[in-house]
């Protein structure tokens, strides 16, 4: 199986294969809530896609969408609000193929950072951002996000 893959940023028309791509890896993150159900979920990925809210990468096989990041705007603040994988393409440098694109866009507009939140049960993006370079920060109150950052 090739591991070959385009990257190209979405459009609203894109916002169920995000979706599903979405609810589909989060079956993996040790979630502590879960995500909204997919027509409502759905309906929140096409609004930030019609209302630009946020600049979202796709990664893409010729078969199927299998990653995507979402950096919300102004993209200089470095906000990463989501990296998702399908799961058959975990550690095969989607992941870190759409962090590193990412970080070039927040550097391209004059940010200093990258900053994330991962669930404090998913140990296995936890180690993927810290083989990154990313730095865990001191925990949410809530208890169950823990932010990283990447500083340059």
């Amino acid at each position: 199986m090739s591991d070959s893959f385009t990257l190209r940023y979405a459009n609203k028309a894109d916002a169920a294969a995000i979706t599903r791509l979405e609810l589909w890896s989060a079956q993996h993150e040790a979630r502590v809530y879960p995500l909204p159900p997919y027509p409502e979920l759905c309906a929140i990925w096409r609004n930030r896609l019609e209302q630009q809210t946020h600049v979202v990468i796709l990664a893409q096989t010729d078969a199927e969408l299998i990653g995507f990041a979402a950096i919300a705007r102004p993209v200089k603040k470095g906000f990463l609000l989501a990296l998702y994988i399908a799961p058959h393409f975990f550690r095969r440098g989607v992941g870190s193929t759409l962090l590193q694109y990412a970080e070039r866009l927040v550097r391209a507009e004059g940010g200093r950072q990258l900053f994330l939140e991962v669930e404090e049960r998913n140990l296995r993006a936890q180690a993927f951002y810290r083989a990154q370079q990313y730095l865990p920060q001191a925990q949410y109150v809530d208890g169950h996000l823990i932010p990283y950052r990447k500083r340059w």
